[in-house]
């Protein structure tokens, strides 16, 4: 099968890899495999899920009823012990491939899924996640004729949601007016959750550094706008809700601390902000220490509404 011989194979339905035994299947089981051409390009979409049962559903028919039909679709499963795998095997029937085993965090499974990518474009969405409307592949598909051999980034907009899945904020902007800025103690980049990944980044070994927890997949996306600019599509592709770990309070110091170590391994430099940035971070962790969770979010909100921006955790 080509880029799809790995160390792990298949018999029956059980995968077995290094003395550990998983469960897969889909439609690949049964020699189905998508096709690509260059009127109609094979879009990816890798879900990476642990016991996401209350939520993977809305993911999956988020990704089953695009209008553009050359669809492939991956699930990796880091050994659910709720009712994920059901859900999963509700929709097998439509799912190119799934895989279940114990893994070492979301990038450990993004890394996992590469191997049976087929599609030249690939975005990667978490249980919960869902592609914006039915028509976003379809818009998404009209912008890969203006990318270049060279262009390894698609990216549109992101809505955030909060819990009452109001809109808080739509991530992403054009390319000319992101490059060259910094926010959040590191140059302005797409929000991850909204690029779409050339294949050629993801064939090589473990293509997501998974001694980073929380910003592997900026750092990917880091490393690419290096070597050359990505393609803006002026569509909202991804709703998102709030939460992960880079948003939440008690992970504030290791997001930073992830950043920090990013910027130094590709270069990337900015004293005044990137001090500035650490500061904010340090008052931050320090009324979550103080007074918890839920007192951090509250100052948060506060925060933003005296910054003229819409608040965060509240409504």
């Amino acid at each position: 099968m080509g880029r799809h011989d790995t160390t792990t194979f298949c018999f029956l339905g059980v995968v077995v890899q290094t003395g550990r035994v998983a469960k897969c299947g889909g439609k690949r089981m049964s020699g189905i495999l998508p096709e690509s051409g260059a009127d109609h390009p094979l879009f990816t979409v890798v879900t990476a899920v642990f016991n996401g049962a209350e939520t993977l559903e809305t993911t999956i028919q988020s990704v089953l009823c695009q209008t553009y039909k050359n669809v492939e679709y991956i699930i990796i499963d880091g050994g659910s012990t709720d009712c994920t795998l059901d859900i999963v095997r509700k929709y097998e029937h439509v799912i190119d491939y799934w895989l279940s085993e114990p893994d070492k965090g979301v990038y450990d499974a993004f890394n996992k899924s590469c191997p049976f990518i087929m599609g030249e474009w690939t975005i990667f969405l978490g249980a919960g996640d869902v592609l914006f409307d039915p028509e976003v592949l379809a818009r998404v598909a009209q912008v890969v004729p203006e990318t270049s051999h060279e262009t390894e980034l698609i990216y549109g907009r992101v809505s955030i949601t909060n819990g009452s899945d109001t809109a808080v904020k739509v991530l992403n902007r054009p390319w000319a007016q992101m490059r060259g800025r910094w926010r959040g103690g590191r140059p302005m980049l797409p929000h991850s959750q909204g690029v779409f990944h050339r294949r050629s980044l993801l064939e090589q070994k473990h293509p997501f550094d998974t001694k980073y927890k929380i910003a592997a997949d900026s750092k990917v996306i880091y490393a690419s706008i290096a070597r050359t600019m990505p393609v803006f599509c002026d569509a909202i592709v991804t709703r998102a809700p709030l939460g992960g770990l880079s948003t939440e309070p008690k992970h504030f110091l290791s997001t930073a601390h992830e950043i920090a170590k990013i910027n130094r391994e590709l270069g990337y430099r900015n004293y005044a902000h990137q001090i500035w940035f650490f500061l904010k971070i340090l008052v931050k962790s320090l009324i979550y220490h103080i007074g918890g969770e839920a007192h951090a979010k509250a100052w948060i909100d506060r925060y933003r509404l005296l910054t003229g921006r819409k608040p965060k955790w509240t409504s």
